[in-house]
């Protein structure tokens, strides 16, 4: 075993002080998200042979192809499924939270005071709108895959590996949808619309992806626009709530 991905930094530096041929990947989690932070870890680390920019950034294509143009020796992978909220204020106090599955079982009311309240903090907000949620939530549809590959990122990787799904097929059933609707994007027609992603797959709901994806965010908007999301987001740019409020007006709180 030579590779590892990793979160901390001060563990890279222990890794790779001791174990100096290991390559380290850069985990999602550092939450990354400019060329400055990604071009300071590498030169302060000789041996990071992958970066993954926070899934925040998924439709900035600007920031994507000036990495891969900048970083031309590492591997670029993105986040296709995470179901985090955009704009999420709570990911990284989340993830430092986090404890192993038998800990957790062991201190039931640690894991709801305290882990539990972030989940069900990010939950309530998107619920409050659910269309607004779906449309301004960064998962990349398989169909739109093609669209990263033309500048120059082909590797992707999907949240949920521990999920109670994952133990019960389920996530080998949204890997399979996936992968195949890549091809094939109407292999997805028939399946519930929400699959896609991490927070709502769980749902088996009626309404198919047929009837959504022609109101979902172009990603050729986003190959224009996604740059300013950060910056324009609900004030001088409302395309993705425009999205939303087709779909509210199609479906209403029907989800």
């Amino acid at each position: 075993v030579d590779k590892y991905r990793i979160a901390n930094t001060q563990l890279i530096y222990y890794f790779l002080k001791h174990y100096p041929d290991l390559k380290v990947y850069l985990s999602i989690t550092l939450n990354y998200y400019s060329i400055k932070q990604m071009e300071n870890m590498i030169l302060s680390f000789n041996n990071i042979k992958e970066i993954i920019p926070t899934f925040e950034e998924n439709r900035n294509f600007e920031l994507l192809k000036n990495l891969r143009k900048k970083f031309k020796n590492v591997d670029i992978e993105l986040m296709v499924n995470e179901g985090c909220i955009s704009g999420c204020p709570f990911r990284v106090a989340h993830l430092t939270s986090l404890l192993p599955k038998n800990e957790m079982q062991q201190k039931d009311k640690l894991k709801i005071e305290y882990i539990d309240f972030y989940t069900e903090t990010c939950h309530d907000i998107s619920k409050k709108n659910y269309w607004k949620y779906l449309c301004t939530s960064t998962v990349i549809y398989p169909w739109q895959i093609e669209e990263y590959s033309k500048i120059g990122i082909n590797k992707f990787k999907f949240v949920g590996r521990e999920t109670i799904l994952f133990q019960k097929k389920g996530f080998i059933d949204f890997t399979k949808y996936y992968l195949q609707a890549i091809d094939d994007p109407s292999s997805a027609d028939l399946i519930p619309h929400n699959i896609f992603s991490a927070f709502l797959w769980y749902k088996n709901s009626s309404i198919l992806m047929k009837d959504v994806k022609p109101y979902l965010p172009s990603i050729e908007y986003f190959k224009k626009n996604g740059v300013y999301c950060s910056s324009r987001c609900s004030v001088s740019c409302n395309y993705c709530y425009n999205c939303a409020e087709k779909l509210y007006k199609k479906f209403g709180d029907k989800t």
